[in-house]
Order: structure tokens, then C-alpha cells, then sequence
């Protein structure tokens, strides 16, 4: 029969051991440990994740059971202060799942829930500065900028080159622009409305000389 989507999902993080790459963080450990000798004896690695980049939207809640978890304590949360109605749904969709821009949340959940581009570059650079002193090779340090500031870039990197980083791994940043998003009812949210259409569906005939999709 089909296979189901937890079905899918398992099969495929068992072809990733077959592609040779580390997933997991116990993939990433067992990478370090086995590391050849000529790198040195690696007695202990940890594995440690910079933060989430969307926990609370759709698409990251259907692709980590992780972050499901997280987005039902944010969920509880906001019921348990009279927070989570049709309003607070729009909303979260709209911002794609970052809390900053909403004014009804408080800010203690803001801060709990924040993502990766909700938390100052510094801070990211300050906490690996610290972390470094027990690390006796080096650490992959992502960093986030929500928008491509040149200004906010030099000094992130001029930061880490201060605080004695030796290593920092991907820079990542927001799309300038983002899909637009849409819903029927926009009531109390800052979605776009789009009218419902009736009647007929117009479907594209491919035997339609007239069809400008098929010229």
C-alpha cells in the first residue's frame, strides 16, 4: 500500500547512515570520535544546537517532532493566559512563527520562544566566545542576521575576530521578500482576504489553441 508520512520519514533518515552524513547529534559526536588519529585523541564531543530558525511555523512543525513539542508548550502557554484564538492562528502564520512583531504576547514568552533571528547576533558570538575556553579544537558557529545589513555584518565578524573566535560555519539571513499569504477570512489579522470563487473552474485544455499557458 502507500506508505505513510511517518513512514516516508523513517526511511529516510535511514538512507542518510548509507550517504555518509551526520544528522542527528549523535551522528555528529560519532563523527568527532572518529576522527583519524593524526587530528588528535578526541575523548569527548558534544553537540549543541544554536537555536531554532522558525519552531512555531507550519513547515518546522511538520518536519520536527522537536519543535511540535515546543510549538504545543507555546499553545499551552497561551491558553493558560486567554492568548490563543483564531486571531493568535493568523497571526503566527502570518509572522511565519516569530512572536517579536505580535503586541499581545508578553514579553517573558517572547524571550522563551524567541528563534535564531530574534536573538542578537552578539550574543551568539559572546556565548561561543565563553563556551571556546573548553573546547580544545574548534566549534562550527552558525550566525543570523535577519536582514542583509552590511553595517551589522562587519560588526558581528569584527566581534568574533575580538573575543578570539578561531573558527564561525554558515551565515544566514532572511529572504528580502516572502510569498504573500492569503486566507478567506482576515478578521482581526494582517492576512490578505481572498474572495472565494463559485461557479465553473476553468481547467487548462491542452488541445485550446487559444490557451496562453500552452502556446
Amino acid at each position: 500500500g502507500e506508505e505513510s508520512i511517518e513512514e516516508i520519514r523513517q526511511n529516510a533518515l535511514a538512507s542518510f547512515g548509507a550517504q555518509n552524513r551526520a544528522v542527528t547529534r549523535k551522528d555528529y559526536q560519532v563523527r568527532a570520535l572518529s576522527l583519524p588519529t593524526k587530528y588528535g585523541n578526541v575523548a569527548k564531543a558534544y553537540c549543541s544546537a544554536d537555536g531554532e530558525l522558525d519552531n512555531n511555523s507550519p513547515a518546522s512543525i511538520l518536519s520536527d517532532p522537536q519543535s511540535l513539542k515546543q510549538f504545543t508548550e507555546l499553545v499551552n502557554d497561551l491558553k493558560e493566559r486567554d492568548l490563543w484564538d483564531e486571531v493568535m492562528i493568523k497571526d503566527l502564520k502570518y509572522f511565519d512563527g516569530q512572536l517579536q512583531p505580535i503586541n499581545r504576547v508578553p514579553d517573558d514568552l517572547k524571550s522563551i520562544y524567541s528563534t535564531c533571528f530574534e536573538i542578537d547576533t552578539r550574543w551568539l558570538v559572546e556565548a561561543a566566545a565563553r563556551r571556546q575556553k573548553w573546547i580544545d579544537q574548534s566549534q562550527s558557529l552558525n550566525l543570523y542576521i535577519p536582514d542583509s545589513d552590511g553595517k551589522k555584518l562587519d560588526s558581528a565578524y569584527k566581534l568574533a575576530w575580538i573575543r578570539g573566535l578561531k573558527t564561525t560555519y554558515y551565515l544566514r539571513s532572511l529572504g528580502a521578500t516572502h510569498v504573500e499569504k492569503s486566507t478567506s477570512d482576515n478578521t482581526g489579522s494582517n492576512l490578505n482576504a481572498v474572495q472565494s470563487q463559485s461557479g465553473e473552474v476553468k481547467q487548462c485544455l491542452i488541445d485550446d489553441p487559444e490557451c496562453e499557458a500552452c502556446q
